[in-house]
């Protein structure tokens, strides 16, 4: 896969696109940077913006399915946007996301539940975030699979630096319960903290095996 296209969008919700594509994609499997403008807005904001730029490649690239892979909240705004609008005739059917470092139940501490409850039963304990993506798990197509990537600096600090394991993998259970496809990897020691897990190799072999040969 190369990247050929960056989509900019703007607060106001607006497309920028920087690309030598002409007409449909070429059948290379090409890799599209999507910037957000306002890098730090809500979740519900990133979530449309998505759906404007996906929009955007359906009606002028005929594109008909996406992979998406996002980044601490980049994850849970693809999760949002999936369980939001994925439903839509008009927008690509997503066929597999990877959240990596991602916030599913905010920054909650949690010291007291073990990884395997976790993975089995989900967070004892949830945020209003996740409570709403509780809400809304029936509208997840059973069609897209998931791959959620965690760091955990030791057996201490379970967690990456920034975003606790338990919040990394908090819809694992739940998107087992309504029978969704999901997969799970864990990375450990100095190369699972925050700011690394998106440039650390075995992320980017997961990542790419899951993508394109699992």
């Amino acid at each position: 896969a190369e990247e050929e296209m960056t989509i900019k969008v703007s607060n106001e919700g607006e497309l920028t696109v920087e690309t030598e594509i002409e007409g449909a994609f070429k059948n290379n499997n090409p890799m599209i940077n999507l910037v957000f403008e306002n890098s730090k807005s809500d979740q519900w904001h990133q979530a449309e913006w998505i759906k404007v730029a996906l929009s955007y490649l359906k009606e002028n690239h005929g594109v008909e399915e996406v992979n998406l892979v996002g980044f601490s909240m980049g994850g849970i705004s693809s999760f949002l946007y999936i369980e939001t609008f994925s439903g839509e005739e008009n927008l690509p059917v997503v066929k597999k996301l990877v959240a990596i470092g991602s916030p599913f139940n905010e920054f909650l501490e949690i010291t007291d539940q073990s990884e395997e409850s976790i993975i089995q039963d989900g967070p004892k304990v949830l945020s209003e975030q996740l409570a709403n993506y509780t809400q809304l798990i029936a509208n997840v197509p059973k069609e897209t699979s998931f791959l959620l990537i965690g760091g955990e600096l030791s057996e201490e600090n379970s967690s990456d630096g920034t975003v606790p394991l338990h919040s990394s993998l908090g819809i694992l259970s739940l998107l087992e319960k309504n029978n969704v496809l999901v997969n799970y990897k864990k990375i450990t020691g100095k190369k699972g903290k925050h700011s690394y897990l998106k440039k650390n190799q075995e992320v980017i072999k997961e990542t790419q095996h899951f993508i394109w040969e699992n």
